[in-house]
Formats: structure tokens, C-alpha cells, sequence
């Protein structure tokens, strides 16, 4: 597509007039091609005070140097040493779009610089970053990915974010407890329920905006072994105050507070702006936003909470009326969802309700499902293979994980 300058070479208006001129653009990068256009900007993004992680031949970044744990900050911790080797203890980055990509600060910090206005084409949303950004914006309800700081280079605006773990609720290292999946999910919903006080509707939700701050680790570069069974809850949450954080503001939408709230509504799909149809749209949809009526947007976020909770949480079980309260925030009608309030007050009722040993276990229908989803043909623990085939030593599970899981009988 163009052909990258050397990195020395300082971004100018000739330049940037080779790289893509939308967001949509830079979305639809191979990694190759997103590839050559951050090393466009390179020496810009040095400028600054960061350095782009390492460019390998393959969709996968390294940190620019290997050696160096990421220094202390609020947005991350590390997992104690007997969980994970030193050398996992080293974060990747794998872009899973040409917009973004990872850095590290003179401060030896992660973080993850973002594209986020060319000319008018995302103002919007910028918008929106800065307000829950702010200083004022600074509370504990607040769960919004915060921007640290902007980067400005000709029409483009590029935002920093810190690096933080995606699908934080949703992925491996699992949740131990019942206990930790309700505190991740009574916190995503403070954090709509602040959004919507604030009367921005997120639009395009899904629990891998989820993230936690928790360090990040490697993958396909280190083999797994026991302790890294994707099938099997790590003792993680339990050694530091995880906080989650909602992401990826790009299609949100935000209304003055002198609004008419009858007029506070939306036409079409999230995407249509990019020229995708209701078909192309792979998050769960409620109906009203099928069709070319104007709808709530805050109706439509409580939807596709309900949709993902339903879909993640479904082996949950001994919480009172958790499953009643996802069915209800995905009802086809959207007079029948609670608001985000209304779902948070459901949900602390429901984990006051729930007895302390049932809180402090994980329900055996959950590790079910874990091991249902979380297969990996390249995993050699006994967890995952037979023990005369298994290539790790054989250790008792609950010695190494310690979680308790309810018996079946």
C-alpha cells in the first residue's frame, strides 16, 4: 500500500498524506500494512516520550525491551511470582486492528496509543474521552478506560491509554469465586450506571471491553503447562484490588443535559457509519435497532449487557435471581429492561442473598463450562490429556489453585 520511510524520518504533512485518510481505513489494515504505517509515525510517537513495541513478522508486538518489567503504576499489578515464570511476566501486544498500537513510556510504562480523529471523522468521540477523562471525572464509579494523555499531529488525534488486560472478566486467568464474577459484574454495571447519569450510551458492548488491571502475560511465546491451563481458574484476583474498566468509546453517542430526553435517540446500527448493514454486525442487536425507527440507546446498552451476561454467566449458579435479572435486562421489549440503576440494586441483592460458602466457591456448572469453551489442542496438562499421555508433572489441582469447587452430589 506505501512504503515506510526510515524511522529517523520526523512525520510532516507529505507524510501523513500517505498514510490512511478515515478511521475506516485504518481499521481494515492487515497487520502488515498497520505495521508500515506506525512506523510512519514512529519518530513522531519517540517525540512524545514513547516507543513503539517491537515489530515481529507476525500479528504479535513484544515490549521494546524484553528485560524490563513494567514499573508500578494505579492501572495494573503483576501476579505473584509462584503463579507465572519471570519470563511470563512480559506483555504482548496483538492488534487486532490497524488503529491502535502498543508502547512503552520514558516512565517504563505500557500503554496502548489509539487513532482517534482524522479531520472532523471522530470529533465525537473524542469528545466524550476528554469529559471521562477530566480531572472532575476522577471517582470511583467512573470505570471508563481513562485517555492519559493526547497526541497531536497534523488533522490526527491519537489518544493514550494504559495497557490493561481485555476480556478481564471473561478470560483466562478465570475468576476463583461466584464472589469475584459478582464484584467484576456489580462494577461494570456502576460504571453504566455512571455513564448513563451522564447521559453517554456506549452503543457497542461486549465483556471483551472489559478490562482488568492486571498485568499482562505472554502467550504463544511460552509453552503452557499445569499452571497455565486454560481450563482451570488461577489464583489472580485474589492478590491484589482488581478494578474493571469499560472500553472503546468509538461509537458512542453523549446528549446535553438540557435535552429533551424524548428526543435522546438513535437510527440504525452502530456500524452503519462504516457502511455495514444489520447483517454485518456481530454483537448481540436488540430488535428496535433493526429497523429504521429511532430507539434509546441506553435501552440498547442494557441489552447487550443482558445478552453477554446470559451468554458468559449461564453455569453460575446459586445466586438468587442472577439468571431472572440477565433475562430481564435482554427482553425483546425494551419497556420491560431495568435501567443500569435499577440492575445494580438487583444484583447487590442478589449477592446479599447468597450464602457465604456458595460465595466463596465457584459452582461446579461454571467449571463446567469452562472446560467446554477453553479447549487447546497444544495444552500437555493432566487437565487436558490423559495422565499417561500428559507431558507435565502430575500435581493435585486444588494444591495448586486453590479454589473449592461444590460437589456434584
Amino acid at each position: 500500500m506505501f512504503d515506510a520511510p526510515p524511522p529517523e524520518v520526523s512525520p510532516s504533512d507529505s507524510l501523513l498524506s500517505n498514510l490512511p485518510r478515515t478511521l475506516f481505513a485504518w481499521r481494515t489494515l492487515d497487520y502488515r500494512e498497520a505495521h508500515k504505517a506506525w512506523i510512519f509515525l514512529a519518530s513522531f510517537i519517540a517525540e512524545q516520550g514513547y516507543t513503539l513495541f517491537k515489530i515481529l513478522p507476525n500479528d504479535t508486538t513484544p515490549p521494546p525491551v524484553f528485560t524490563l518489567v513494567r514499573s508500578p503504576d494505579e492501572y495494573h499489578y503483576w501476579p505473584s511470582s509462584n503463579v507465572f515464570q519471570p519470563e511470563q511476566l512480559v506483555p504482548e501486544f496483538a492488534p487486532n486492528s490497524g488503529i491502535h498500537f502498543a508502547a512503552r513510556s520514558l516512565a517504563n510504562q505500557e500503554v496502548v496509543i489509539r487513532l482517534l480523529t482524522i479531520g472532523d471523522e471522530g470529533k465525537a468521540s473524542l469528545d466524550i474521552l476528554r469529559r471521562l477523562s477530566a480531572p472532575e471525572a476522577r471517582v470511583a464509579r467512573n470505570h471508563a478506560l481513562p485517555m492519559i494523555k493526547e497526541l497531536h499531529i497534523g488533522d490526527m488525534v491519537f489518544g493514550v491509554f494504559p495497557m490493561m488486560y481485555a476480556h478481564g472478566l471473561t478470560s483466562f486467568p478465570w475468576p476463583e469465586t461466584t464472589e469475584q464474577i459478582l464484584d467484576g459484574l456489580e462494577q461494570a454495571l456502576e460504571g453504566f450506571v455512571y455513564l448513563h447519569e451522564n447521559l453517554i450510551a456506549h452503543r457497542d458492548f461486549a465483556f471483551e471491553e472489559i478490562f482488568l488491571n492486571f498485568g499482562a502475560i505472554t502467550g504463544s511465546s511460552v509453552p503452557w503447562n499445569e499452571k497455565l491451563c486454560r481450563r482451570v481458574p488461577l489464583p489472580i484476583r485474589s492478590q491484589f484490588p482488581a478494578r474493571y474498566y469499560i472500553n472503546d468509546f468509538e461509537l458512542s453517542v453523549q446528549f446535553d443535559p438540557s435535552s429533551d430526553p424524548a428526543t435522546r435517540l438513535v437510527t440504525g446500527v452502530p456500524i452503519a457509519r462504516y457502511g455495514y448493514t444489520v447483517d454485518d454486525y456481530a454483537k448481540p442487536l436488540p430488535p428496535e435497532a433493526r429497523g429504521d425507527a429511532p430507539y434509546c440507546p441506553f435501552k440498547m446498552d442494557v441489552y447487550q449487557f443482558g445478552q453477554n451476561a446470559s451468554e458468559f454467566f449461564s453455569g453460575v449458579t446459586g445466586v438468587p435471581g442472577l439468571h431472572e435479572l440477565f433475562a430481564s435486562m435482554a427482553s425483546d421489549d425494551p419497556r420491560d429492561r431495568p435501567s443500569f440503576a435499577q440492575a445494580l440494586s438487583s444484583l447487590q441483592e442478589a449477592r446479599r442473598a447468597t450464602p457465604d460458602h456458595a460465595l466463596r466457591e465457584m459452582s461446579v456448572d461454571w467449571s463446567r463450562w469452562l472446560r467446554a469453551i477453553a479447549k487447546r489442542k497444544d495444552c500437555t496438562c493432566h487437565t487436558c490429556l490423559p495422565s499417561e499421555d500428559a507431558k507435565s508433572p502430575r500435581q493435585p489441582l486444588l494444591d495448586i489453585y486453590q479454589f473449592r469447587v461444590k460437589s456434584s452430589g
